[in-house]
C-alpha cells in the first residue's frame, strides 16, 4: 500500500502494525466544519482516525521510502503535516511541539517533501558511482549538515531500495559518537533520495595519509596508537550491535583537526547485519582474502573479522607512510594480489616500530580468519596496554603530539602559529624577566575557528544582544624591554578589582604568578606549563576585564567580567562560559540572575527588563522554558508554562482591564480548551484556535445575572458558525445553523410570546421555505423574504409536517437548498433585519449584526514577552 486509503468496510479485521511510537490529536480544516483526528505513529504505519483506537481509520500510510509526508512550516516551525489521499495532499494541524515529536518518530522510515523548504544546498563535498554528498544548511537555524543524494537509476528498484533502507536502518540504530548520525530522509525525485546526515568538520584519513606520503612526514607511534584504538573502539561497538561495515578504508574514516580521539566511521552503504548471506563486495585492496576469493555462486555469511582485516590494511598504509598493502597498476592487478594475500613486511619494519606494534598488525592481517584477532581482542593487545597516561586524557587536543597537530592543521588549512616566543616572567623577586608573546596569522582566522586558536576574543553586548567578533589582529613578535614590562605591570597596580583578592599585591602571594602579554590584552596571575591555571586578571585595551579563576587557559570557576559597553557578569564559569549561578547586568539596565549552562540562561532565574517587565521561572538554553510567571509593565500577568519564550501549555492570564483567561496555549496564543472571563461579566468555555474561539463552546453574556443571553454551539474564527442554540434572557430561543455570527441555514425560532418559525434563514432573516405561526393563529407555510411571507402555499403545509420527525430535529443546510436570487433581492443592510435581541453587546470589531451578541476574544492581541536569545561565548 503506497498511498493512504479510506477504510469503509467495518468488518475488516484489525491489523497489528507494531507498537505505538507516538500519538496525538490533530485538526483537519474543512469548509463547513473542522474535524479532530487521532494520529498514531506505529512501528510500520501511520494511522489517522476519528477515535484513538479506531479499528478502521480513515487514513493509513505505510512507513517506507516509497511514501511521502509533506510539511507546512512558518518561520522554521512545523505547523501541519500532509499525506496524499486520492491524489490530493490532505493537511492536518497540530502544535509545533507535537509535530516535532511526530517528525522525530517517523524520520528515517519515510520520505519527506521537499528538501528545498527545509535546507539550503551549499556545495558538493564528495561523489561516488551512485551518490553525491553536499554540504547543506538548515534554514531555520543555519546549522550545517551533509546530504547524501542517492540515485536508484542504475539498479533495479527492489535491489537498490533494499540497500538504501538497509543503510538508513543501520545508521539510525547505531547510537555512538564515533558513528556518523542520520537525521531524516527526503524524496528529491521519483528515484532520488536525500539522506540528511551529520556534517563532520575534519578530514578523511585518506587525505592525511596522502599528505604524509607527499611531504615525507610521519606520525609518531603514540599518535598512531591513539588513532587506531579509537577506530577499533568504534568497530567493536558496531560488531557488538551485530553489524558489519564491509567497506573499511581510509576514505570512510574521518578525524578531527585537533584530536585523534575524535574519529567518525562513515558510509554504511554496504553494511549488513551479522550472518546475512551476500556475495563479495568491497574495495579492491582492502577486502579480506576469504571475501575476495569468494566465487560468484557462493552464498557465505560474512563475519566481523572481515572488517578487522580491512582495518589492518589501513594500519599498514599508515605505518608504511602511504604504501599500499596490495599494489597494482590496475584494479585487476590489485584484486589478484589481494587474493594471494602476500604481504611485504619490510615496508613497515624499516621504520623501527615497536614489537607490539608489528605484532598487532600481523594479528589483524592474518590470512586465515580463524587466526585473525577480533576488535575486542585487539583492544586488549599489549600495544595499547603501555599507552602513556598523558595520552589517555579526554581533553581535545591534549592527546595529539605537537608534530602531528602541525601536520593535520596544515592539511585542513586551519590557522596555525607561525612562531611562538614564550618564556616565564617571575615577578615574585627573580631577576630574569620573561614575557609571553604569541603571534597568529589574522588573515586566516575564521569566525568559527577563532575560539580555538585565539587566547582572547572580544564580546560585544548591547541591549541583550551578543555576538562574537573577530580576534584582534596580532603584529609580528615584539621584544619588550624592562621599562615596557613595568608599564604593563602598572596597569595591574592601579586596577580596582571587584574582589580585593585580585588586587595586584594579593595576586603576588600566589605561587607561579606570571605575566602573559597579548596584542591588545594582558594577563597577570597563576601560570602552569604556560597556561592560565588558578587565579588571575585579564585587562584589555578596549576596557574589557576579567578577574577570577582559570583552568587550562579558560575561565573556570568563580569570576567577574566587565565588558566595554558597561555590561558585567558575576558568577561561575565552566570551560570559558557562564555555567552554574550568576548575575548578568546589561548596559541598558536589563538584569538576569539565576542558573546558567554553556553560556546561556538555564535553570531557575529572574529577569527584569528595561521597560519594567519581569519574569521569574524556569529557563532552558537561553529562553523561558517550563513553569514561570511573567508580569508586564502595564500590570498584565501570566502564570503557567512556557516554551521557547512563548506561552505554551497550561496557564492563566490576568489582564489589567479585568479579563481572565485560563486554559491551554500554543506558541503564545490560546489553543485547545480554555475559559475566558470578561470584566463585563461575559464568559466563554470551550475550544480555541490561534487565539480565537474556534470549535465547540458555551458563551454567556453575563455570568453574574440570573437571566442572561447564552449560546451553546460551534464557533469559527471567533464567530458563531455551524450548529448551535442561542437563548435570550426573556425566553426566546433559536436552534439551528449559523454563519458569520448570523442565523443562516435551516433552523427553528421560538419567541417568548408563543410564536415560532421553522425553516430557512439567510443573513439573519427568514428567507426561503418555512412555516410561521403567531400565537393563537393558524400556521402559515410558504416562501419568505426579509422576514415577510411573499408566497403562501397552505397545500404544502401538511406535506411539510409529514416530513418532520415527531421531535423537531435541525438538519444541516446545504447550498442546494438555498433559493437563487439576484443581488437586488438580498438585504441592503443588516439594520433591516428583525431585531430579536433584548439588549445589544458591542463586539471589539463593532460588527452590527443585529441578531445575536458577540464578545470578541480580546486576548488574541496580547503581546509576548520580549526575551532576547542569550547565545554568546564569553571566552577570552
Amino acid at each position: 500500500m503506497n498511498q493512504s486509503t479510506g477504510q469503509n468496510q467495518q468488518s475488516q479485521p484489525l491489523i497489528n502494525y507494531g507498537n505505538v511510537k507516538y500519538s496525538f490529536k490533530c485538526l483537519r480544516r474543512h469548509l463547513l466544519k473542522d474535524k479532530v483526528y487521532h494520529v498514531l505513529a506505529l512501528q510500520n504505519m501511520i494511522t489517522i482516525g476519528e477515535h484513538l483506537n479506531d479499528p478502521n481509520p480513515k487514513y493509513k500510510l505505510e512507513l517506507n521510502l516509497k511514501n511521502t509526508v509533506y510539511w507546512k512550516q512558518v518561520h522554521g516551525q512545523n505547523k501541519a503535516f500532509g499525506i496524499k489521499y486520492k491524489k490530493n495532499v490532505k493537511y492536518f494541524e497540530a502544535s509545533t511541539e507535537q509535530l516535532t515529536k511526530f517528525r522525530e518518530a517517523i524520520s528515517c522510515f519515510i520520505g519527506f517533501h521537499s528538501i528545498d523548504d527545509h535546507y539550503k544546498i551549499e556545495k558538493m563535498i564528495g561523489s561516488g558511482s551512485f551518490s553525491q554528498v553536499h554540504k547543506v544548511f538548515r534554514l531555520h537555524d543555519d546549522k550545517a549538515f551533509a546530504m547524501k543524494q542517492v540515485s536508484n537509476q542504475q539498479k533495479t528498484d527492489k535491489e537498490n531500495m533494499q540497500l538504501l533502507e538497509n543503510e538508513i536502518g543501520i545508521l539510525h540504530s547505531l547510537n555512538n559518537e564515533a558513528i556518523v548520525k542520520i537525521y531524516e530522509v527526503f524524496r528529491i525525485e521519483e528515484n532520488q533520495y536525500g539522506l540528511i546526515i551529520e556534517f563532520v568538520d575534519g578530514i578523511c584519513l585518506a587525505t592525511l595519509i596522502e599528505q604524509l606520503k607527499k611531504n615525507q612526514n610521519q606520525l609518531k607511534e603514540e599518535d598512531i596508537k591513539i588513532l587506531l584504538k579509537e577506530i577499533l573502539k568504534a568497530l567493536n561497538f558496531i560488531h557488538q550491535e551485530q553489524v558489519i561495515h564491509r567497506d573499511i578504508k581510509p576514505q570512510n574514516i574521518m578525524i578531527s583537526q585537533s584530536s585523534f580521539k575524535n574519529v567518525k566511521i562513515i558510509d554504511f552503504g554496504l553494511s549488513i547485519k551479522n550472518s546475512q548471506q551476500y556475495n563479495r563486495c568491497g574495495t579492491p585492496g582492502y577486502m579480506a582474502p576469504e571475501i575476495v576469493n569468494m566465487k560468484k555462486e557462493d552464498q557465505k555469511p560474512w563475519t566481523s573479522l572481515c572488517d578487522i582485516f580491512s582495518l589492518g590494511v589501513v594500519f599498514y598504509k599508515i605505518l608504511s607512510k602511504g604504501i599500499n598493502c596490495f599494489q597494482g597498476q590496475t584494479s585487476d592487478q590489485i584484486v589478484a594480489n589481494n587474493k594471494k594475500c602476500q604481504i611485504d613486511w619490510s615496508n613497515v619494519q624499516q621504520f623501527n616500530y615497536s614489537d607490539n606494534c608489528i605484532s598487532l598488525l600481523k594479528a589483524m592481517l592474518a590470512k586465515d580468519p580463524e587466526e585473525r584477532i577480533s576488535a575486542d581482542q585487539a583492544l586488549q593487545h599489549p600495544f595499547f596496554i603501555d599507552l602513556p597516561p598523558v595520552l589517555e586524557t579526554d581533553f581535545a587536543g591534549n592527546d595529539m603530539t605537537q608534530q602531528s597537530k602541525v601536520i593535520v592543521n596544515q592539511i585542513i588549512d586551519k590557522p596555525n602559529l607561525d612562531s611562538i616566543a614564550e618564556s616565564l616572567n617571575d615577578f615574585s623577586g627573580n631577576q630574569k624577566q620573561h614575557i609571553y608573546v604569541r603571534e597568529f596569522k589574522p588573515s586566516r582566522i575564521s569566525k568559527e575557528n577563532s575560539k580555538e586558536f585565539s587566547d582572547f576574543s572580544i564580546l560585544k553586548t548591547k541591549n541583550s544582544e551578543t555576538q562574537v567578533v573577530q580576534p584582534i589582529d596580532n603584529p609580528p613578535p615584539i621584544k619588550f624591554t624592562q621599562q615596557e614590562a613595568e608599564e604593563i605591570i602598572q596597569k595591574f597596580r592601579v586596577y580596582k578589582p571587584q574582589n580585593k583578592q585580585f588586587k595586584y599585591e594579593n595576586l603576588l602571594k600566589f605561587q607561579n604568578c606570571k605575566l602573559k602579554i597579548y596584542k591588545d590584552s594582558y594577563y597577570f596571575g597563576q601560570l602552569v606549563n604556560g597556561k592560565k591555571n588558578g587565579f588571575g586578571v585579564i585587562l584589555s585595551n578596549n576596557g574589557r576585564t576579567y578577574e577570577g579563576q582559570f583552568e587550562n587557559d579558560r575561565k573556570h570557576g568563580s569570576g567577574f567580567e566587565r565588558f566595554p559597553d558597561g555590561a558585567s557578569y558575576n558568577g561561575t564559569y565552566i570551560n570559558g562560559k557562564p555555567d552554574g549561578v550568576g548575575k548578568f547586568l546589561w548596559a541598558n539596565g536589563e538584569v538576569y540572575e539565576g542558573g546558567w549552562q554553556n553560556g546561556l540562561k538555564h535553570g531557575q532565574g529572574i529577569w527584569n527588563g528595561i521597560k519594567g517587565d519581569s519574569y521569574v521561572g524556569e529557563w532552558k538554553m537561553g529562553n523561558p522554558e517550563g513553569y514561570g510567571v511573567h508580569v508586564w509593565v502595564n500590570g498584565d500577568r501570566y502564570e503557567g508554562e512556557f516554551h521557547n519564550s512563548l506561552k505554551h501549555g497550561e496557564g492563566i492570564e490576568y489582564l489589567i482591564n479585568g479579563d481572565v483567561y485560563k486554559g491551554q496555549y500554543v506558541n503564545g496564543k490560546p489553543e485547545g480548551v480554555g475559559e475566558y472571563q470578561w470584566s463585563s461579566g461575559s464568559y466563554y468555555n470551550g475550544t480555541f484556535s490561534n487565539g480565537l474561539r474556534h470549535g465547540k463552546g458555551l458563551w454567556i453574556k453575563d455570568r453574574n445575572a440570573t437571566l442572561t443571553d447564552n449560546y451553546d454551539g460551534e464557533f469559527v474564527n471567533d464567530k458563531k458558525c455551524g450548529y448551535g442554540v442561542y437563548k435570550w434572557a426573556k425566553g426566546s430561543k433559536y436552534e439551528g445553523n449559523f454563519y458569520d455570527d448570523l442565523r443562516h441555514g435551516y433552523g427553528s425560532m421560538f419567541w417568548n410570546d408563543g410564536s415560532y418559525y421553522i425553516g430557512m434563514w439567510e443573513q439573519g432573516y427568514q428567507w426561503g421555505e418555512g412555516e410561521y405561526c403567531k400565537k393563537g393563529e393558524q400556521p402559515k407555510f410558504g416562501t419568505f423574504e426579509k422576514n415577510l411571507l411573499v408566497i403562501e402555499d397552505q397545500e404544502k403545509l401538511s406535506q411539510y409536517h409529514s416530513k418532520l420527525p415527531p421531535q423537531i430535529r435541525i438538519r444541516q443546510y446545504t447550498t442546494s437548498q438555498r433559493s437563487v436570487r439576484s443581488n437586488s433581492q438580498r438585504p441592503s443592510s443588516q439594520s433591516q433585519q428583525r431585531n430579536v435581541r433584548p439588549s445589544s453587546v458591542k463586539s471589539v470589531n463593532q460588527i452590527k449584526q443585529g441578531s445575536m451578541g458577540n464578545n470578541q476574544f480580546l486576548c488574541k492581541k496580547r503581546r509576548q514577552p520580549s526575551f532576547t536569545k542569550q547565545t554568546f561565548d564569553l571566552d577570552f
